[in-house]
């Protein structure tokens, strides 16, 4: 919610619930207004070499950071990351 306001920030999340409907009534309880993908069998696919979450920090179309893991306290995530796209 905090980059709610940028233009320049857009945010995906992939659903890898075995019902998607699951993951929309979460992101609808969270007042979240970002996309949720449903890739339950891309996930799968890829698990042995992903961990989740997994974040990418691209601009101008190249990744500039990539971050494994949830590493810890959630507020404490959510403002690293933020911190990244300033």
């Amino acid at each position: 919610m905090r980059l709610k306001d940028r233009a320049d920030v857009q945010v995906i999340s992939f659903d890898t619930d075995e019902n998607p409907a699951t993951a929309k009534q979460f992101m609808v309880a969270a007042g979240y207004r970002f996309s949720a993908l449903s890739a339950k069998n891309f996930a799968e696919d890829l698990m042995p070499y992903f961990s989740i979450p997994r974040t990418w920090i691209i601009r101008d179309g190249v990744i500039v950071q990539e971050l494994e893991g949830f590493g810890g306290d959630g507020d404490q995530w959510v403002e690293r990351l933020a911190a990244q796209v300033k």
